[in-house]
C-alpha cells in the first residue's frame, strides 16, 4: 500500500515560476473570500419557515448535499494552498516536512474528490433543471434560495475548479490506484449517505424519490461511472497543458544563457575528444600485441 502511495504522489506539484505563485495566492483568496461569504449566506437560510414540507427537510439535508460536502472539504483545501504557495513564493518550502505532506494532502484532495465530485455535481445538477427541475429541487426553495445564489453554487464553484486544474502544474501519478482508493470511499460514504435518506423516507433530492430498492443500484453506477471519466479526464487536460513544462522551461534556460548552451557543446566537444583519444589507443594497443 505504501508503493502504490508514493508512486501516486511521486513529482505530484512541480515547481512554479513566481508570476503564477503570485497569480494563484491571489486567486485562491477571492476563492476563499467568497466560498466564506456565501457560506455565512446559507447558514443564515431557515428553511423551517417554508411552508411546502419538502422545502423544510433542507433544514437538515442541507448538510447531506453533494454540493456541501465538496464545498466544506474546499473551506480546508484553499487555506492550504494559500499556505504551500506563500511558503514557495519565499522560497522556505523545501526540505520542510509539514509543507511535503500538505502539498501531498492537497494533491489528493484535488484529484480524487474536488475534482471529479465539482464537476459531477454541477454538470449534472443544470442538467436535470433544463430538463425537470424539480428532480432537483422543489420550486418553492426558489424564495428562499434565488437563483444567483444557485449559481454561486453550481456555476461559479465549477470555473474555480477547471482554474485550479489548469494554474497548478501537476504530473500525471505513475500508478493512479490510490487516487481511484479515495474516490471509490468518497462514492462509498456517499451513496451510505444517499441510501439511509430514502429508507427514512428523507430524500436529499426529489430524482431519488424515483430510485427506491433495487433501481438504486443502477444511480450508484451511473454516478460512479461519471464520477471516474472526470477523475481520467483532468490528467488528459494536464498532459496537454503541462506534459511538456520541463522540457520548455529547459528550451527557455538555454534561450536565456547562451553561455550554459556555449559551456555544454564545449563540454560535449571535450569528451568526444577523450573518448576518440581512447578508442585510437586501443586500437594502437591491438595492432602491438598483434
Amino acid at each position: 500500500m505504501s508503493k502504490i502511495l508514493n508512486e501516486y504522489l511521486s513529482n505530484n506539484i512541480r515547481t512554479s515560476e513566481k508570476y503564477l505563485l503570485k497569480i494563484r495566492l491571489w486567486f485562491y483568496s477571492l476563492t476563499y473570500c467568497l466560498m466564506v461569504v456565501i457560506g455565512l449566506m446559507l447558514i443564515r437560510i431557515d428553511f423551517t419557515v417554508a411552508e411546502d414540507p419538502l422545502v423544510r427537510l433542507y433544514h437538515h439535508n442541507r448538510w447531506l448535499l453533494i454540493t456541501s460536502w465538496f464545498n466544506l472539504i474546499s473551506l480546508v483545501y484553499t487555506p492550504i494552498c494559500i499556505y504551500c504557495d506563500w511558503r514557495e513564493l519565499r522560497g522556505t518550502n523545501r526540505g520542510v516536512k509539514h509543507v511535503t505532506i500538505l502539498n501531498k494532502f492537497r494533491f489528493v484532495c484535488f484529484s480524487s474528490i474536488l475534482f471529479p465530485a465539482t464537476c459531477f455535481s454541477d454538470i449534472l445538477f443544470w442538467r436535470l433543471w433544463t430538463k425537470n427541475r424539480e428532480l432537483v429541487a422543489p420550486p418553492a426553495v426558489d424564495v428562499l434560495v434565488p437563483m444567483w445564489l444557485q449559481h454561486c453554487l453550481h456555476t461559479i464553484t465549477l470555473v474555480i475548479i477547471l482554474l485550479d486544474l489548469l494554474l497548478v502544474p501537476k504530473k500525471r501519478p505513475k500508478n493512479l490506484t490510490f487516487g481511484v482508493y479515495v474516490l471509490t470511499t468518497f462514492l462509498a460514504a456517499y451513496a451510505v449517505t444517499c441510501g439511509r435518506s430514502i429508507i427514512n423516507n428523507e430524500h436529499i433530492y426529489p430524482l431519488l424519490r424515483l430510485f427506491s430498492g433495487y433501481n438504486f443500484i443502477p444511480l450508484v453506477i451511473f454516478a460512479s461511472v461519471e464520477h471516474f471519466f472526470y477523475f481520467t479526464i483532468q490528467w488528459l487536460i494536464l498532459d496537454l497543458v503541462w506534459g511538456r513544462t520541463t522540457q520548455t522551461h529547459a528550451l527557455i534556460s538555454l534561450q536565456r544563457f547562451p553561455r550554459r548552451q556555449l559551456e555544454l557543446n564545449e563540454s560535449r566537444k571535450d569528451k568526444m575528444e577523450l573518448f576518440n583519444t581512447g578508442s585510437q589507443i586501443k586500437n594502437s594497443n591491438k595492432i602491438k600485441t598483434s
